[in-house]
């Protein structure tokens, strides 16, 4: 179900009364941008955290409309008696609230999807950085396999080795012993079916020990 700012009419038309020469058409276009900014975020949010950033957006959001309602442009106003003193005082509130606005929202899509990674079984957070490794490690793995064959010229096969070696060592580091080893699988039939891009006798064939090791360590402490 869509959720509106039907609620904020009143409040839009008055925040462009005094800087739209048309404050019933800027402030419907408004309206609809937002609801359509609340409704992508709330598109893939867990409904457990819909019901508090509704809440939360719409405050902001009407914070900000009622900081605009007291800005003023000498083009719709008229130029006599402009008090560009009070304009600019209006319009400073008027930025650091639509600032709040959005700062406010990008720390809580952040904090709503970190919590839902969280809460995810351990299988899945598995799954899914494989799925991201494997993409990097695919790409360095079929430029090796060009450089063996030929038909990638000008490129260091170390440097490619590099990478992968580094970007799995990261994975070690932190013993996700699952992934290492799902990389070093990856690998080795890689080699076999394709061309050899990292020879067994590599340190690279070590990180899965080196991630078991890393794990029994951050569990014992």
């Amino acid at each position: 179900m869509r959720i509106t700012l039907d609620e904020f009419k009143e409040l839009a038309n008055d925040a462009f009364r005094w800087t739209s020469f048309d404050a019933k058409s800027a402030a419907e276009k408004t309206l609809l941008k937002y609801e359509d900014i609340l409704n992508e975020d709330l598109k893939d949010m867990p409904e457990s955290e819909q019901g508090r950033y509704v809440e939360n957006y719409k405050r902001y959001f009407s914070s900000w409309l009622y900081a605009y309602s007291n800005c003023a442009s000498p083009a719709v106003t008229g130029g006599s008696k402009f008090n560009i003193y009070k304009a600019e005082k209006a319009n400073n509130t008027e930025h650091a609230r639509y600032e709040a606005f959005i700062n406010w929202r990008e720390r809580a899509l952040k904090a709503i999807k970190r919590k839902a990674e969280e809460s995810q079984p351990e299988a899945q957070k598995i799954d899914k950085a494989w799925e991201a490794l494997k993409s990097e490690i695919l790409w360095s793995a079929n430029i090796i396999h060009g450089i063996n064959t030929g038909s990638e010229q000008g490129f260091s096969k170390a440097l490619f080795v590099s990478s992968i070696y580094n970007k799995v060592a990261t994975f070690a580091k932190h013993g996700n012993v699952e992934v290492v080893q799902k990389a070093i699988e990856f690998i080795r039939n890689f080699n076999k079916t394709k061309s050899v891009v990292i020879t067994e006798r590599h340190k690279f064939f070590k990180l899965a020990e080196v991630a078991e090791a890393n794990r029994q360590r951050k569990q014992n402490k």
